[in-house]
């Protein structure tokens, strides 16, 4: 695939978890008993660190890494590769 399709490919996996994360904190604020279950808990860290502390163009910089490092993992969904790799580098971000 072509950088800008790479780029265009983790951008719109990105938005869709931003997408999640927003639907969630808008169902607490409608609903204050709404209890956070483990799809806001996996997702809302991650998104937060990827939304404050780089760009798509970073992103994907850090998935092109984790996939060339990784080729054990290419038969692996897309889009699970590209969790665990921003995963992993939020993980280890202060």
């Amino acid at each position: 695939m072509s950088e800008q399709g790479r780029q265009a490919y983790v951008a719109g996996v990105i938005d869709a978890w931003e997408n999640v994360t927003s639907v969630t904190k808008e169902l607490k604020k409608k609903n204050p008993s709404y209890t956070s279950g483990v799809v806001e808990e996996m997702f809302s860290p991650v998104m937060t660190c990827v939304h404050d502390r780089m760009t798509y163009v970073q992103a994907t910089a850090i998935v092109d890494k984790y996939m060339s490092q990784n080729p054990e993992v290419w038969h692996v969904a897309m889009a699970s590769n590209v969790w665990t790799a921003m995963a992993a580098t939020c993980k280890q971000r202060p």
